[in-house]
């Protein structure tokens, strides 16, 4: 269940961009336009893991309550996650436009699965946190949309904000991420560079390295609270059968 769901979000990403520019033989378009689908693409899987993540974790979590597995069983169906959604985001990509060189997919494939994985993370210590998923999955997946779009959708409110302020939120946002690890100027494409002023702006972009050292943290710090949390739990249940 976990390597299909995953891998089947970059093959609909992909059928949707496919649709959008070809009606026919997709294979007979020319190498820029193909070269722009994938580009496209990584933009559209990069905005689906800020939402699927979190609320994969939110599952993650709430199966390993009902299975009584261990903290490491959920870390590994985060980590399962999104290295399929990576992984098959990378291959489908390669076939699409085989002339790119492997090693230029790697850093923005990697950092995908990296900020995956971070998400997942924080849906799966929500998923622990609270008793009902249902609060898990709105706390988790509003976290993640402040982290992942909060400065990409914040227009006027940005020309407030001092530029350190407004680095920090780019270097925190997955989707800025894995397209500074693509090398694609996202605020001077459309539609952001007409209508967020962020573009008209002095900023930079965050470097692809130090964003999945963040990532990492993030992932670190969520699970360290899943193994906490386990572990009082483990304790509540003993101290209640020795009571008994």
């Amino acid at each position: 269940m976990w390597t299909g769901g995953a891998a089947a979000a970059p093959l609909l990403v992909r059928a949707l961009v496919v649709s959008s520019y070809a009606h026919g033989n997709w294979s007979a378009l020319p190498s820029y336009l193909k070269a722009r689908m994938n580009a496209d693409a990584l933009l559209l899987e990069s905005f689906v893991i800020v939402i699927a993540a979190p609320l994969a974790g939110v599952v993650a979590a709430n199966r390993r309550a009902q299975l009584q597995a261990g903290a490491a069983w959920l870390a590994g169906r985060c980590v399962l996650f999104a290295v399929a959604l990576a992984t098959t985001a990378a291959a489908v990509s390669f076939v699409f436009q085989p002339s790119v060189h492997v090693a230029a997919l790697v850093p923005p494939y990697l950092t995908m699965a990296i900020a995956a994985l971070a998400m997942a993370s924080v849906g799966a210590a929500a998923g622990e946190w609270f008793e009902h998923p249902l609060d898990a999955a709105a706390c988790a997946l509003i976290g993640c949309l402040v982290a992942g779009l909060g400065v990409l959708v914040a227009g006027p409110l940005v020309d407030r904000v001092s530029a350190p302020a407004v680095n920090a939120g780019l270097f925190a946002s997955p989707v800025v991420a894995v397209a500074s690890a693509a090398d694609i100027d996202l605020f001077r494409g459309e539609p952001l560079y007409r209508f967020s002023p962020i573009a008209h702006s002095q900023f930079d972009y965050p470097a692809w390295p130090a964003a999945c050292v963040w990532y990492i943290a993030v992932a670190v710090v969520c699970f360290a609270c899943v193994v906490f949390m386990s572990n009082r739990e483990c304790r509540t249940l003993s101290a209640e059968r020795i009571s008994v």
